[in-house]
């Protein structure tokens, strides 16, 4: 099963404490606090050009995540060329961290208890699927109509993994959300 990586405890910051923090979460290219990124039209070559695949998206154009250049949690490209909307996004948790808020300690320890979130999420799963996977079936199923509840997927899926997911969900809004 390919699980998503989770956040774990920032290392020591060698270079911006921000990106410290960035670099040891991954949350916002994961697909668990969103479901596509955003593109300017102006960057839609930039963006293909990194072997990503724009469609439609929203209102506009974008990517979908999980975005493919992030491996082990760690976006492959952070201090090279990316989107610009990558380089300027800041969760929630960053803002209040770079506000002296928080402290990379504190950050460290919200994304060790998020990331236990997420492991007892995907720990749920049904054999052969991924979280991405998983919100898109859903997704697709109720944005085509679809009964859901005879679906293989739900049927696998219960009220634990609902639950789990619930309470997964809830923590994000609250430490990452903008």
């Amino acid at each position: 099963m390919n699980t998503p990586p989770t956040p774990s405890a920032p290392p020591e910051a060698s270079g911006s404490a921000g990106s410290a923090l960035c670099l040891a979460c991954g949350l916002c290219c994961n697909g668990v606090l969103h479901p596509y990124v955003a593109v300017a039209p102006q960057e839609r070559d930039l963006v293909q050009s990194l072997g990503l695949r724009v469609e439609p998206c929203g209102q506009g154009l974008g990517f979908r995540l999980p975005c493919p250049l992030l491996r082990e949690g760690r976006c492959l490209i952070y201090a090279q060329a990316r989107p610009q909307v990558c380089g300027e996004y800041q969760c929630h948790l960053l803002e209040r961290h770079r506000a002296g808020l928080i402290t990379l300690d504190q950050a460290g320890r919200i994304l060790q208890r998020m990331g236990e979130r997420l492991a007892e999420v995907v720990a749920q799963l049904p054999a052969g699927y991924s979280l991405d996977q998983v919100w898109r079936e859903l997704g697709e199923g109720l944005d085509g109509g679809s009964a859901l509840p005879g679906t293989p997927l739900m049927r696998h899926l219960h009220g634990q993994w609902l639950l789990s997911v619930s309470r997964m969900l809830r923590y994000a809004r609250r430490h990452f959300d903008p």
